[in-house]
């Protein structure tokens, strides 16, 4: 192995290691994993809905609200690729 195909593979590896978990997903359903995938990212979804009804704490609703519509967002883009 040559000095030039080790710095390759490092700034591959630190570049799985920096792609967002949407970018994660987006590649695993090109692979075909997309209904495991959409099933978990719409039970995450549904959880941080009922802890969102019974939270009481203003900032951390706040947080939760920001949360899902990122999620929300992420789910219908990956939905439209399945």
């Amino acid at each position: 192995m040559t000095k030039g195909e080790s710095t390759k593979e490092k700034a591959h590896e630190s570049e799985e290691a920096a792609m967002t978990r949407f970018e994660k997903d987006y590649h695993e359903m090109l692979k075909g994993a997309g209904r495991y995938i959409l099933k978990k990212r719409m039970e995450e979804i549904k959880e941080l809905k009922n802890e969102q009804r019974s939270c009481k704490n203003r900032f951390r609703f706040q947080c939760i609200c920001q949360t899902l519509n990122r999620l929300e967002r992420e789910y219908e883009a990956l939905e439209e690729l399945y």
